[in-house]
């Protein structure tokens, strides 16, 4: 199952807030390409990215230079499901997770 959390992020000398997706065996795959924006439907939900940007300011800085190149893998319609996770370097989803908020 994949997992991600907010890290922070140095990129041209700056620093920016992203959120970092990690493959079972925790080895990052991916980052968002845009930095988060703070905006949230709900007061809790806003509350929840802050716990996280928190959570991301006591985790080791990343360098963009360091992390996967974004990639698109090419697939056409049809593509066997376990050919596009293995691809995209995704184990076997084991079961479905699903978080709910009030």
């Amino acid at each position: 199952m994949m997992v991600w959390n907010y890290r922070v992020i140095l990129e041209n000398e700056a620093y920016s807030i992203h959120e970092v997706f990690y493959n079972e065996k925790g080895k990052i795959i991916s980052c968002s390409a845009e930095p988060l924006e703070l905006t949230h439907e709900s007061i809790e939900g806003l509350k929840l990215q802050l716990e996280g940007i928190q959570e991301a300011l006591k985790l080791p800085i990343l360098n963009i230079k360091d992390l996967p190149k974004p990639s698109k893998p090419e697939f056409r319609r049809g593509t066997p499901l376990s050919k596009i996770r293995s691809e995209l370097g995704l184990e076997k989803e084991k079961k479905r997770e699903f978080i709910q908020t009030k």
